[in-house]
């Protein structure tokens, strides 16, 4: 049973139309709302929440940059190549080019697993030269890319190579990042 059902018809009448005529009023609300905050009766909880908001922000942000960091560092030492080593072959290089390249992938993989990033590639004779090239030397036939902490490093990985080992030649370059 509702409440209006004790209303005489001419009630309810005036009932429908004083709830059609009323209006929500929000500077009312916010009035009283405001008197309350002030009386001490509500507190206002949008400073903690702002400040909850903003510590959020700077945990994220921290943790985000920390993690970009320790990322950019990973991938630097993997894929950072600071030198070049140009293979050049001599008359006294070993012959057996299929054992060269195994001894080869062993080196690379040694040098990967302490750290150094490294890649190669064998190269083909020349398809075309442009300028002149000095005839004293001999022709490049390969490459590898490596990461080295420095020059005296560089040149200790490259001394070790089977490149030289097997008697070819190693002309060490360093790259300019510019």
């Amino acid at each position: 049973m509702d409440a209006e059902d004790d209303l005489s018809p001419e009630e309810k009448k005036m009932f429908n139309k004083l709830s059609n005529e009323a209006a929500y009023d929000s500077d009312f609300e916010s009035n009283i709302i405001h008197q309350l905050r002030k009386q001490g009766l509500i507190k206002d909880n949008s400073k903690v929440k702002s400040a909850l908001r903003w510590a959020a922000i700077f945990v994220s942000s921290t943790g985000l940059f920390l993690l970009g960091v320790y990322y950019g560092s990973s991938v630097k030492t993997k894929e950072n190549y600071s030198y070049v080593l140009l293979l050049r072959n001599s008359e006294n290089l070993a012959s057996n080019a299929k054992e060269r390249f195994k001894e080869y992938e062993q080196w690379r993989k040694e040098l990967e697993q302490h750290g150094i990033a490294i890649t190669g590639e064998k190269l083909s004779a020349s398809i075309a030269t442009i300028g002149e090239i000095e005839e004293s030397a001999s022709p490049v036939s390969g490459l590898f890319m490596l990461s080295a902490k420095d020059d005296d490093e560089a040149f200790q990985l490259a001394k070790e190579s089977p490149h030289v080992k097997n008697g070819g030649f190693i002309e060490i370059k360093k790259i300019v990042h510019q």
